[in-house]
């Protein structure tokens, strides 16, 4: 027998057919997980959104508000450290204090 007997052949596209046909399962399979953490990411994202969403119409006053309150900082550096550790103290106890009245 040489290789270009017929029976080779056949053995030969029936491999290549069943190979195309477990690469496209794999394939459609990824898409699948694909649009699945899409959808994932997309609702994970939902809550941050609306929060920037309701943001908006105050992006004036909190652009000139930040600039105003960032003068007396530049001038003295070292309050700076100071004030984020009372920001981020105020920030941890507001958010505490939400999960509480939450649950009652």
């Amino acid at each position: 027998m040489t290789a270009d007997t017929p029976g080779k052949k056949h053995r030969s596209r029936v491999s290549t057919r069943q190979r195309k046909a477990e690469l496209e399962a794999t394939i459609e399979q990824q898409r699948l997980m694909l649009l699945e953490a899409t959808r994932e990411w997309h609702q994970a994202g939902q809550k941050i959104d609306r929060g920037f969403t309701r943001l908006i119409p105050f992006r004036t006053p909190l652009l000139i508000a930040g600039g105003v309150a960032l003068l007396p900082l530049l001038r003295r550096p070292g309050h700076i450290v100071r004030i984020a550790r009372k920001a981020a103290t105020t920030a941890f106890i507001a958010n505490r204090a939400l999960r509480l009245f939450r649950t009652r």
